[in-house]
């Protein structure tokens, strides 16, 4: 890779964007003089990079949240650009790597505010970005077209799908390049053990993330509700938490779910894989959310699972399909019916039918770090 390359995201070590951390870590093994810019380090781990974190967020009444507010609603710009535009000037990075399609416009901003020499752009969008966003503020939808047009630019997805919706907001087919996750998957955490015996004859089923509507949290267990009662010896592990949390609990409450349906909560990364090897199958329900919001490529839980020898029960939502090994038991995304049925069949058979073993060995090769260090070694050089 080319020296003097930077990694540009929001925010570091989010318990959510565990992908990015590993990114980072992919990065730096070939890139020793990589630096990090963010605007908010979630965890104080040592990084494996030098960071630099940029004043994004102030508390709100504050001198500086309203000059903020004001150079954002009279000038147009964030203050935290003139930072940004200083770092790129000071240090001339031959290759600037942003993580979300906001920072990727911004990091865009600031490179052509700096002038000349252009470096190498890179982008990488991930979801929300390239979706719900842009029902949310139709206006990033211009400011994308102006990041597509840029000469150097390198934009990285997780599969076709989320590859066809770039290309539909204007960006070259060219330009797109599919490149799966980078996940640690040398953690011990994730090597395969034998399952503890649990009490109870019954399947646990467990559904892990930030509870917001395209997760589908609420929608499986609205129409898994007769499928529990039939079952009353099966049951639901949630873990995450998010806006959505109190509609849940409603929820389980009023569906008198209480008993077989129990919410985790954020839990730290070693006891979330933990909990998931437990588990006699992850639920996946992923849906379109109202404002358009979708998962972009697959969440990271589905190739962890797959690696524990965990099985997926996953809808066909998104690029969720081309993440998984095995589709024994995939059902269409939002449709009730096919969720109960499949987790249903799933219950009577015990999963028989899934190959967790072939599973893990797929999902190893399609993350194999070598491999993705190659596809970035190569992008960082500007190869097609």
């Amino acid at each position: 890779m080319s020296r003097g390359a930077l990694i540009y995201t929001d925010s570091l070590f989010g318990p959510s964007e565990t992908f990015v951390g590993g990114l980072i870590a992919l990065v730096a093994q070939q890139e020793p003089g990589l630096s990090v810019v963010t605007h908010r380090v979630c965890d104080q781990r040592a990084a494996p990079a030098e960071v630099t974190e940029l004043p994004k967020y102030f508390p709100r009444g504050t001198a500086r949240w309203l000059v903020s507010a004001a150079a954002r609603r009279f000038l147009g710009v964030e203050l935290f650009e003139w930072a940004l535009r200083r770092h790129m000037i000071r240090h001339r990075f031959a290759v600037a790597h942003a993580q979300f399609g906001q920072p990727g416009y911004f990091m865009w901003r600031a490179l052509e505010a700096a002038g000349a020499p252009k470096p190498r752009l890179i982008v990488n969008f991930y979801g929300y970005d390239a979706t719900g966003l842009l029902v949310d503020a139709p206006e990033w939808r211009g400011r994308y077209r102006a990041l597509f047009a840029y000469k150097e630019l390198a934009v990285v997805v997780e599969g076709p799908v989320m590859k066809s919706r770039l290309a539909a907001l204007g960006c070259p087919e060219e330009k797109i390049h599919e490149v799966p996750l980078c996940l640690d998957l040398g953690a011990p955490d994730l090597e395969p053990r034998p399952r503890a015996p649990r009490s109870g004859d019954g399947p646990v089923f467990g559904m892990v993330g930030r509870m917001v509507e395209k997760k589908g949290f609420a929608f499986a267990l609205r129409h898994l509700a007769p499928v529990l009662r039939a079952h009353p010896n099966a049951s639901i592990v949630v873990v995450g938490d998010g806006p959505r949390r109190v509609e849940i609990e409603a929820l389980i409450a009023s569906l008198s779910l209480g008993r077989q349906v129990r919410l985790k909560g954020m839990l730290p990364y070693t006891d979330l894989l933990e909990e998931v090897r437990g588990l006699d199958a992850l639920l996946v329900p992923s849906l379109t959310a109202a404002n358009g919001d979708s998962e972009g490529g697959a969440p990271t839980i589905v190739a962890e699972a797959q690696i524990l020898g965990t099985p997926v029960i996953a809808s066909d939502h998104a690029d969720i399909p081309f993440s998984l090994a095995d589709h024994s038991y995939m059902f269409k995304e939002g449709d009730d019916r096919a969720l109960a049925e499949t987790v249903t069949r799933f219950v009577r058979d015990r999963g028989a039918t899934y190959d967790a073993a072939r599973a893990r060995v797929w999902t190893l090769e399609r993350h194999d770090r070598r491999a993705l260090g190659a596809r970035y070694a190569a992008l960082y050089r500007g190869a097609p």
